[in-house]
Order: structure tokens, then sequence, then C-alpha cells
């Protein structure tokens, strides 16, 4: 069975400072509210076919759920108005479809033409109404290429008849030229091959891959009605008549049981702007108020997670947006930026800083970055010790300190455990679990500085001011211990690996009582004060459905929440099954829209990237629409987003 390794991010040297959410001070949750559909559009009540009613995910028969010390909870929140199952999509009305209710433009290829209001209306049934059920679209949407049989056995058996397109029928914009854009909409050549009229073949010839969310926009484009938009007439007709021979060669070529058409939008881009503002994802000027910024989103969580707190007297630790904000306000006189370039500072370089003090308003320096010293590199320690010792006799004397890197963690970690030692004469596990759990402090050590810090300790306590003598270290500090923490998500719930789980006594020391072990057990049956739920028969594995099993999940995470109690959510990796349902219990939490929900969790999980696998992500949006009773994303966009925000870390 094929796994998803945890990957390291790259480290980023700068965070942009656009704000976008507004968090709680006292507990630190979003309160921006969810996104609601723009005011300024409603649907024709001829092609708003939904009716909504309550409904409630149950357990399925499937899923074994075994929980100890926990008995079953009445769902603590109202049910939610949530759009009916899918309809038959055979039989389905839509606003574009049948299409002859729309002017004919060109006969061959077929193009027609629709107004912005219509395609407005378009926009809005496609977000409103729900996603065609899980089993309908998968394992089609995994990409079954009829030569990967790989792919085929794992995924179908080997069914041909999983190779034919499903019977859906969805909604695909495409801008052409211009530079006003519309939000959720692709360039002709993300979906068409350069040099003929043929939608681009996306399947993957080779290997076994869940995760596949660079292909999602072009497996949704071929059953999707495709509606073309942009400043040159000329130009826009072309691309439409290129996708509607694509349309017509993909109903030949894979037995489509569906007809879908192709749209010109014959008013000028300006008639959105000025009626229809919220759908521009990007104005005439350049400016994007209405799209959401995966990218800028993801780096804005992780500014406000890492903003400057205090670590010590006079000394704070945050991220490069702090740094910026000090060249404007001097709040403070020392500023340390920990990098991978830099070497430890020599005893001259540190009385050059101290002689600069009284003249320069604000003084910078540079120290190694976490991961850069080996512990076996002990003719460094001495180095170490000093700057600590220097750091602390500035702090004492008054001076306001801050120890800073792009995201707030990667690079400074190190120096903020060794200082930490230093000043408070703690140990290094003590360090470890004072600075995330008292301190409040979120950070990211390599197991290269879990070996370099325990070798650094007795010299670190040896010349504290604060000094006493090492002591051994704890048994759950000990390997296969390698330095990290599970991610603290929300006050409640922390996200991590079957490694975190299977170490309760580091659990303890963080102040979690509460398991849910999402599709693997814990090695150990029993442990005095803690409450284990376990949910079975869910694999990573691209079929298995976490859906019947979520809610009572989130029913676990409430009851702990209620009763002030932490709980850990892990499956082996804790980036797919796990992440899942902490992205649910945020959406549920907070009432954020769940793209935001998932960049918030994966902000929190610091340098592990979150990438549940596609039916799971699938799924989640299902449940967004009974949970919110819309979606803020269509499929092929989330995917297309999630698979271009991975590109800045995986390449």
């Amino acid at each position: 069975m094929p796994t998803q390794e945890p990957k390291e991010r790259p480290r980023m040297l700068h965070l942009h400072k656009r704000r976008l959410a507004c968090f709680s001070a006292e507990q630190g949750l979003a309160t921006n509210a969810t996104p609601h559909l723009p005011p300024d559009l409603t649907v024709h009540p001829d092609f708003c076919t939904c009716s909504f009613m309550a409904a409630a995910i149950l357990p399925s028969s499937r899923s074994t759920i075994a929980s100890t010390a926990f008995s079953a909870l009445k769902h603590p929140f109202s049910v939610p108005v949530t759009p009916p199952a899918s309809p038959p999509l055979l039989l389905k009305k839509t606003v574009l479809h049948p299409p002859d209710r729309h002017p004919l433009l060109q006969a061959s290829p077929a193009v027609r033409g629709v107004s912005a209001s219509v395609l407005a209306n378009a926009y809005i049934q496609s977000l409103q109404e729900p996603l065609p059920e899980s089993n309908t679209v998968f394992p089609w949407l995994h990409g079954l290429h009829p030569h990967n049989l790989l792919q085929l056995q794992f995924l179908t058996a080997i069914n041909t008849d999983m190779l034919n397109p499903p019977p859906v029928r969805g909604l695909t914009v495409i801008h052409v030229d211009g530079p006003g854009r519309l939000i959720m909409s692709f360039n002709p050549d993300d979906i068409l091959q350069k040099d003929q009229d043929l939608f681009l073949d996306v399947d993957p010839v080779k290997g076994v891959g869940l995760r596949n969310f660079n292909i999602q926009h072009v497996k949704w484009a071929t059953v999707s009605d495709i509606v073309v938009y942009g400043r040159s007439k000329n130009a826009v007709m072309a691309v439409a008549a290129r996708l509607s021979a694509a349309q017509a060669q993909w109903k030949n070529d894979h037995n489509s049981a569906l007809t879908y058409s192709t749209f010109v939008v014959t008013e000028p881009f300006s008639v959105f702007e000025s009626m229809f503002p919220t759908l521009c994802g990007q104005i005439e000027n350049g400016a994007t108020p209405y799209k959401l910024d995966f990218f800028n989103t993801e780096r804005e969580e992780m500014r406000i997670l890492t903003a400057a707190t205090s670590i010590a007297n006079n000394v704070d630790l945050g991220n490069f947006a702090d740094f910026e904000l000090n060249a404007r306000e001097r709040r403070y006189k020392i500023c340390i930026e920990p990098s991978d370039s830099a070497t430890i500072p020599t005893i001259e370089r540190l009385q050059s800083v101290l002689s600069a003090l009284d003249g320069c308003s604000t003084v910078l320096f540079s120290f190694p970055a976490s991961a850069s010293i080996e512990a076996t590199e002990t003719h460094k320690f001495e180095g170490i010790v000093r700057s600590c010792k220097w750091l602390y006799d500035r702090a004492t004397e008054g001076f306001k300190i801050l120890i800073h890197c792009g995201d707030g963690y990667t690079e400074s970690s190190l120096l903020a455990i060794c200082y930490c030692i230093y000043a408070y004469g703690w140990c290094v596990s003590e360090a470890w679990v004072k600075l995330h759990r008292d301190l409040r402090r979120d950070f990211f050590a390599f197991p290269t500085d879990l070996r370099l810090v325990k070798a650094l300790e007795p010299h670190l306590l040896a010349a504290s001011p604060n000094s006493k003598e090492a002591i051994p270290h704890p048994e759950w500090f000990c390997e296969p211990f390698n330095g990290s923490f599970p991610s603290r998500i929300l006050p409640h719930m922390y996200l991590g690996n079957l490694l975190h789980a299977n170490n309760h006594e580091m659990l303890r020391q963080l102040g979690i009582s509460r398991l849910l072990s999402v599709g693997e057990q814990v090695a150990w049956s029993e442990a005095e004060g803690f409450e284990v739920m376990y949910l079975d028969n869910i694999q990573d594995d691209g079929v298995d459905n976490l859906a019947p099993a979520l809610e009572v999940a989130l029913a676990f995470l409430d009851d702990g929440y209620r009763n002030g109690k932490i709980t850990l959510v892990h499956c082996r990796v804790g980036v797919s099954r796990s992440a899942s349902v902490c992205i649910a219990e945020i959406v549920r939490r907070t009432r954020i829209s769940l793209p935001r929900a998932y960049l918030q969790a994966r902000a929190r999980r610091l340098n592990i990237i979150l990438q549940p696998n596609l039916l799971l992500m699938y799924e989640l949006l299902k449940w967004e629409e009974q949970e919110l009773g819309k979606r803020e994303l269509g499929w092929a966009e989330m995917a297309h987003e999630v698979a271009e925000l991975n590109k800045v870390y995986m390449g």
C-alpha cells in the first residue's frame, strides 16, 4: 500500500504582511465570518432546483468505532441546514443546460452566447448545489490510464468500466486575454493541448497516485459545460471553437454518457466589475480583492501564529514581519536573525555590536540556523554558550532583543531553546516542554538540534546564572523521540503521528489526556488518565471513506473541548486521515470555509505539509456543503490551488 511520507518545508525567508483574518486573543481562533454568497448575485428561480433539508452523517457498518472511557454523545450542535443528496445528473437542469435556450453563435464547432448575468447565475448554482456523490466520480478522478495496470489494479481491480467518465455535469470557466480575471477561471493552456484541439491527457501512465491534485481541473473540464470570456472577441471565439471541438472528440473517444456545450460571454468584462464585483478575482487595475490567495493566506496564518512573544526577560521570539515592524516602531534594540550561512559570533563581533548600541537605533547580527551545527562539532560549544551569555547580559541591562527568522520557527528554534536553558537553568527536556506548553510558543526542532542540545546541556547549565546540574533525560525524551512535538492546531486539539501517539508520557507533559486514533492503533493498551477512541478500517488508500465516522470523531473532540481536555488526533504520519478530522473540526468550531480551515491547519502543522488524499479532500468539500450550507470553492478550483501551493515546497 502506498504511503505518503511527511515533507519538510524549505525555509521561507520572507512573510507577507497583508492581514486576512482577525484572531481572538483569548483563544487564538479565527473570528472572521464564513464567506457568504455574494450579495450582488441571485439565482434565477427557474434554475434554483435545490430544496434544503436537515441531514446528518451516521457511521457506516464498515467502520468499527471502539472507545475507552467514552460513551456515545448526543450531537452538541444544532443540525445544520444542508443541501439534499446529489440529484440524478443525467436529468439535471442547470443554468446552461439544455443549451438551446442560449443563442447559437457558430454552428460547427457549436458555440453559444451567454450574458454576464447568466454566467453569474451559473457560478452561484455550481457552489450552491451539492457535488456529485464520491462513489460517482471516484476512482475516476484519481486518474485511470488504460496502460497503468498498477493504478488500475490498486483502485479498480482492473474493472475497465471505471475508465469511462462519470455522468456528471460541472462548470469550467476559461479566461482568454486581458488584465481582468474572474474567480475560479483557468487559462486555455491549462486544459488544452497546444498543437491539437484536444484536452490534455493527464491520467498518470505509471505508478499509484492518490494525490493527483494537479490533474483535477483537466478531469473536471472534460465533464463540464465550458464558458469562455476575454477582451478580444476574435480570440474568445477561437478558443471556444477549440474547446467545442475537444468536447466532441472527448465524447467520441471516451464513451461519455452526456453531451457538453461551449459558451462565450457576449458582454465586456466591465459588466462583471460593475454588476458582479465579487466574481472578479482580479480587476483591471491588477487588484485581487475577492480571490482567496492560498499562498498569501497561508503566509498570513503563519505570521499570526508566530508573531513575537516573550520567551524570557526582554527577549522575544518572532518572525520577519516583526523585524519589519521594528523598523517603524523601534521596539527592539537588538535583532538576531539565524541563517544557514551565518557563523557563531566571535568575541570581537560581540564587542563591536556592544559598542554600536549607543549610536544605533537597532543593531543587527546573525547566528547559525537550526540544523546547521552537528553535535560532533564540540569546538563550537564555547561560542554558543558565549552568545547566550552575551544576550542574557544585554537583556539584564534593559535592552529589548528580538530573535527572528522568516516563518518564526524554522531557523530560530535552536537559538531559542539554547537561550532558555541558559537563562532559566532548565534541563533540556524542561526547555522543550516549557517553551511550548508554558510559554505557548510553537517551534520546530530537527533531530540534529536534539542531538546538539543534549550534548550542549551541561555546558549551558554550568554557565547559567541559575546554574544547576544536568539530570538524566526522562524516558519519554529518549529514542525514538526525534525532537518534534505534535502540532497545536486549536487550544483543545493537537495533530500528530503514530510516534507521538505511542509516547504517552510526552503527551502527558503537554497536557494531552485524550487520543483519537484514525485507522492506526497505539502500541500501549492502557495509561492512567487517558481516554482513547479508535476509528477502524480507515486506510490512507484513496478508497476508504472517512465521512461515515466523521461525526463520531467530531463529537469526541467536542466532548474534550467542553470538559477542558486536550485531544491528540493522529493516524500514521499525521498529514492525511487525522488531518482531515482536524480540518473539519476547525470548520465546525470557527465557522470558516473549508479552504480557509485547510490553510490554517497547514500553517499550524509547521514544517510538515498536510496532504489528505483526493478522496478525503473531496469528501471534506461534500461535508462542508452539509455543515455550512454552501462551498466557497468548487472541486477543480480547490484541487488546483492545493497543487499550485504544493509546488512552492515540493517543486
